[in-house]
């Protein structure tokens, strides 16, 4: 199989040498500041004095380049488009993210109890549902289908929960129906759910949400991202050594996956983030930049 090729005139083998690794910093640092000149300049204060930021600081910087980050590796491993079209979909589901968090997770969960659950009609819900929602009808027999009606679903909560007093019947409605669908998941789907979620409390920056709804879900089924998740949670906490051993996790777990070498690649690079900011390559840290 011949080597896939990456921007910046660097290749894979660049990816595990110091001289390789540093013209790989100097094609970030270039990025970022044409990108965000402002937010160069707070890293380019950081990595100067390390030491002189909290771990409050040093986590508030470490989000705000993330998204710099996924932009880069994206265009670095070919793969831009997937990760803008990944970036797109996070977007238009933010209100599904949403309501599954402040309703589903934390009230139908706590309000319809595990035992009655079953009991629920879930079709005679879900028709008292479209009613109250409105709309054209939905294909469920195809999951686009399926995910248009979590949307129209999502919404129509939103909407009735900025008004909850004069909208009871349907927000009871709502609960019911999300209590039941609940409890029909079969286990090997539910963690899935807490994978998402713990997403969605990463961008809203609730580290520790974050964590115990992706430390449940990898504990469910390993998957590769999740780990890889559960990491960029925990670096953004300021727990360095945790954040390690979820990516060094998220690398074991993906052998044997399509576009291993893509993966394996990047969670190098963040075990290599980690280490640096853990502070367990300062004197390394400190050779780069008098290179530069």
């Amino acid at each position: 199989m011949s080597e896939l090729a990456l921007k910046h005139g660097l290749s894979f083998s660049d990816l595990y040498e110091r001289d390789g690794l540093i013209r790989l910093d100097r094609a970030f640092v270039a990025h970022l500041a044409a990108a965000e000149a402002t937010l160069h300049d707070r890293l380019m204060a950081a990595r100067a004095a390390p030491d002189a930021l909290d771990r409050k600081a040093e986590s508030d910087l470490l989000v705000d380049l993330s998204p710099h980050l996924e932009d880069f590796v994206g265009g670095l491993f070919g793969i831009g488009k997937e990760v803008r079209a990944l970036q797109a979909a996070h977007d238009r589901l933010a209100p599904l993210f949403s309501v599954k968090r402040l309703f589903v997770q934390r009230r139908a969960v706590k309000e319809v109890k595990e035992a009655d659950a079953p009991q629920l009609n879930g079709h005679k819900l879900a028709q008292e549902l479209d009613t109250l929602l409105g709309g054209a009808p939905v294909d469920f027999a195809t999951r686009e289908g399926v995910l248009a009606w979590e949307l129209h679903y999502a919404e129509g909560v939103a909407r009735w929960l900025d008004d909850e007093a004069a909208h009871k019947i349907p927000l009871k409605a709502a609960l019911e129906y999300a209590g039941r669908a609940l409890s029909a998941a079969p286990d090997e789907l539910k963690p899935y759910p807490l994978a998402a979620l713990g997403w969605v409390h990463y961008k809203r920056q609730e580290f520790d949400r974050a964590i115990d709804c992706l430390r449940k879900s990898s504990e469910r089924a390993a998957q590769p991202v999740t780990f890889h998740h559960l990491g960029m949670a925990y670096l953004a906490a300021g727990r360095a050594e945790e954040a390690k051993a979820a990516f060094a996790k998220a690398k074991t777990v993906s052998r044997g996956l399509s576009l291993e070498d893509r993966m394996m690649q990047q969670v190098r690079s963040n075990i290599r983030l980690v280490e640096k900011v853990g502070g367990k390559k300062k004197a390394e840290t400190a050779g780069v930049e008098k290179e530069k």
